[in-house]
């Protein structure tokens, strides 16, 4: 596909899709819209690439869930491609090549790196709101304050499984409720023009918090006080490196 760009290159390491790549023009645009909602230039270190920007442009344009995999996803955008193009494939007994998954983030600095980039993506394209974003990194940091370095690996999985499963639960239940409310002449909060701002605040508000007690405070207070080890509440769908 001339002129375009593998999302599993850059965005996630599983889709098939490919995502037109931008203008320089559209490009500029984005970055006018981060400029204008932040009130200053995005961070070299932290400003997504073209590539990430078209892919996540992509996503929303199709109503998909934006989730970026934070093993391939994160600042130095081209050098994270080069890395899963020339380590994450492996010769088959065959002499074929098959994909080897790449792990996410290590410790939770490796995932505010990465996190930010996406944050910075998100605010460019105006798809969730900035205090959203910024609740959903204060969440993940209190966790990992109150609970430590050591269940870093169930707090990922946790966030891995509420960007890639939870938030497209939650634009699903309220789209049927918005349908419900409005059927009646009703109002509700939901913007299925914007489908993702409304999940995004609930994943860093109070609405999430069943989630986040199931998926981590329960099996982390088992891990501190010794119950159960690390190994028997992580499972394979998040790895770290």
């Amino acid at each position: 596909f001339p002129c375009s760009i593998s999302l599993a290159e850059v965005l996630d390491q599983l889709p098939k899709e490919f995502a037109p790549l931008p203008s320089v023009e559209q490009v500029n645009e984005w970055h006018k819209v981060y400029e204008q909602r932040m009130e200053g230039q995005c961070p070299k270190k932290a400003a997504p690439s073209d590539e990430q920007l078209a892919c996540l442009f992509f996503r929303l344009l199709h109503k998909l869930n934006p989730y970026a995999d934070l093993a391939i996803f994160g600042p130095h955008q081209h050098r994270l491609r080069r890395k899963l193009l020339m380590s994450g494939l492996m010769m088959a007994s065959d002499g074929s090549f098959t994909r080897v998954e790449l792990k996410g983030p290590p410790d939770f600095d490796a995932w505010l790196a990465c996190f930010r980039v996406f944050r910075n993506a998100m605010i460019m394209l105006a798809a969730v709101a900035v205090t959203s974003l910024d609740r959903y990194i204060d969440r993940i940091a209190t966790y990992l304050k109150d609970y430590g370095s050591c269940v870093w690996h169930l707090l990922y999985q946790a966030d891995v499984r509420m960007r890639y499963e939870e938030i497209p639960t939650m634009r699903r239940m309220l789209t049927a409720d918005h349908k419900a409310k409005t059927d009646k002449g009703e109002q509700h909060e939901f913007d299925p023009e914007s489908p993702w701002r409304l999940p995004w605040k609930h994943a860093a508000g109070p609405e999430s918090d069943t989630f986040w007690t199931d998926e981590f405070v329960s099996p982390a207070t088992q891990v501190r006080i010794h119950l159960k080890s690390i190994g028997q509440v992580v499972d394979g769908d998040a790895p770290i490196a």
